[in-house]
């Protein structure tokens, strides 16, 4: 192999150091994020894309131009809840002149007729 030549494996080449640089840094950012936000699970994932164009050297010899290009992505699961209950001595009422139900204690949920009807 000549000095300005590059191989193409991941384990003993240099022309994928890019790939291999953005993919460490996304895995890192990965597990991160998911220590931060208490995930379990995370998905990395890696996608090279090679084109072939056909080209004409300076001596007029045909030689085929690669292109790799590469997109490396993670999702983190991350899942999260609230949860709360509202509970007391409250009644249901109607609120005529607002337009919406409210809660009242149950010591006020005198009803009129008017609570009684229904809410259009």
């Amino acid at each position: 192999m000549r000095m300005n030549d590059m191989s193409l494996s991941l384990t003993h080449g240099n022309a994928l150091n890019a790939f291999k640089a953005d993919f460490d840094a996304i895995l890192k950012a990965t597990i991160t994020k998911m220590c931060e936000n208490n995930a379990t699970e995370g998905t990395v994932t890696a996608k090279m894309t090679v084109m072939l164009c056909n080209e004409i050297n300076d001596e007029g010899e045909p030689y085929q131009r690669p292109t790799l290009a590469h997109k490396v992505s993670s999702v983190v699961q991350a899942k999260g809840s609230i949860d709360g209950i509202l509970t007391g001595d409250y009644a249901l009422k109607w609120d005529r002149h607002r337009g919406e139900y409210i809660l009242v204690p149950s010591s006020e949920a005198q009803l009129s007729l008017y609570d009684l009807e229904d809410p259009e």
